[in-house]
């Protein structure tokens, strides 16, 4: 019982008191069908628009990207973006001196210069190499270089 002596229930929201009790049986299933279609399309339109809020994310992230290598077993990779041949022998010629293995080199433009990260199995000592052999080069440099993923 809802207190007016039905047992028919009572639907919130835009439909109010009378109307509500005035719309039979199947309109009122049809009505709450709808509430339900409501409710899933707005979580199917909240996850799509997490999703591309993510991939949007994603490509912004790698926007200022110049270029990503692997090192493994003394050895350098290219992963992503261009690299001048002369910066991917100073590189190797690091890795080969330092003897770098499993680890992956990012390098960024920030502020008009190449900043390198770098994650695996390095040090600071190691890692500030690195920083030393890329900052000869500019980024305009970099990103006109020869050898490319």
């Amino acid at each position: 019982m809802n207190g007016r002596g039905s047992s028919r229930p009572v639907v919130c929201g835009t439909m109010h008191g009378a109307l509500a009790s005035a719309l039979p049986n199947f309109l009122l299933a049809s009505h709450e069908r709808l509430v339900i279609t409501k409710h899933v399309s707005a979580s199917v339109m909240l996850i799509v628009l997490l999703a591309l809020l993510l991939a949007v994310l994603g490509v912004l992230s790698r926007a200022n990207e110049l270029f990503a290598g692997r090192f493994d077993r003394g050895g350098f990779r290219l992963l992503r973006g261009r690299c001048p041949a002369a910066l991917v022998r100073a590189i190797e010629d690091v890795a080969r001196l330092e003897r770098l293995d499993s680890v992956t080199l990012s390098v960024r433009s920030f502020s008009g210069s190449p900043r390198v990260t770098a994650t695996g199995n390095i040090d600071d000592g190691q890692l500030q190499q690195l920083r030393n052999v890329v900052g000869r080069f500019e980024v305009a440099q970099i990103r006109r270089g020869g050898k490319r993923a």
